[in-house]
């Protein structure tokens, strides 16, 4: 890991100041507002994530994510999901201690998705589960 992975992984986990001030990204959230088309999360920005889903989503890209040796627990409250969600390739879905598959969401609600992501040597895996509907 290099010096520059050390220090990021540190701000991941609120321990190293950056700007002066402490950036715990599991406490930040970022409201997307309304999206569609290829969706990119900048994780540098808060792993708490909502977001209305207006026309289909055609692929989740997750960028600034942890550093090598990290992870992140990113947790994603989409409202009108079922209108058309991609999700990150490669996502693993867990259910009931197996392997499962991707879930349908509804057309229209809020519902949660969280996503933990992993970087144990130089991949990336992404397993995720479906919590629930909100409304």
């Amino acid at each position: 890991m290099t010096l520059g992975e050390f220090k990021r992984w540190l701000q991941i986990c609120g321990i190293f100041p950056g700007g002066g001030s402490s950036t715990n990204l599991a406490t930040k959230t970022q409201n997307l507002g309304n999206v569609s088309g290829a969706l990119t999360i900048d994780l540098s920005q808060g792993w708490n994530v909502f977001f209305t889903v207006t026309g289909a989503i055609t692929s989740l890209t997750f960028t600034n994510g942890p550093a090598v040796g990290a992870a992140a627990r990113v947790r994603l409250q989409i409202t009108n999901g079922g209108v058309g969600m991609a999700w990150a390739t490669g996502t693993r879905w867990t259910g009931a201690g197996v392997v499962a598959s991707a879930p349908t969401l509804q057309a229209s609600g809020v519902e949660n998705v969280v996503y933990d992501i992993a970087r144990p040597v130089n991949a990336t895996l992404y397993d995720a589960a479906y919590i629930g509907r909100v409304a």
